[in-house]
C-alpha cells in the first residue's frame, strides 16, 4: 500500500477541489447577490468544467465512493463560492451603504481582479465582469 503522500488520487482530488473551487468563485463573481438562478448556475458550470476532472480522479473507486466524493467537491465548490463572493458584497454594502447615491465600481478581491461591483443610482447594486 503507497503512503497518502504518493496516491495519484489523493492529488487529483485535491486539485479538483482547488479547481472547482477557483472556476465555480470566478462563475459566480461575475453577478452579485445570491439566488437560486445564481445557485443553479454555480451548479452547472461545476458540471461543465468540473465534474469531468473530478471523475477521473475516483475512476477505480466503488461507485457508491464516488459518487460521494464528487457529490463533495461540488458542494463544497459552490458553498466555497457563494461564501467568498457573498462576504465581498457584505463588505462592501457595510462600506459604502444600501444606497451610496452616486454611480460607482469596486474591484473583486484577488484573484478575481478583472471583476467588479458596480453601482447605478436607478438599478442597484450588479455584478459586472
Amino acid at each position: 500500500m503507497t503512503k497518502w503522500v504518493l496516491n495519484w488520487r489523493t492529488w487529483g482530488l485535491i486539485a479538483c477541489s482547488l479547481w472547482g473551487c477557483y472556476f465555480v468563485t470566478l462563475w459566480r463573481t461575475t453577478d452579485f447577490g445570491v439566488s437560486w438562478r445564481g445557485v443553479l448556475a454555480d451548479t452547472l458550470a461545476f458540471l461543465c468544467f468540473v465534474l469531468p476532472f473530478a471523475a477521473s480522479a475516483v475512476l477505480g473507486l466503488p461507485w457508491r465512493k464516488a459518487g460521494v466524493t464528487i457529490l463533495a467537491i461540488g458542494v463544497g465548490s459552490v458553498l466555497a463560492a457563494e461564501v467568498f463572493a457573498g462576504a465581498q458584497e457584505l463588505v462592501v454594502i457595510w462600506s459604502y451603504g444600501q444606497n451610496p447615491g452616486r454611480e460607482m465600481f469596486v474591484v473583486r478581491w484577488p484573484p478575481y481582479g478583472d471583476h467588479h461591483i458596480g453601482y447605478s443610482p436607478g438599478y442597484g447594486w450588479f455584478g459586472d465582469d
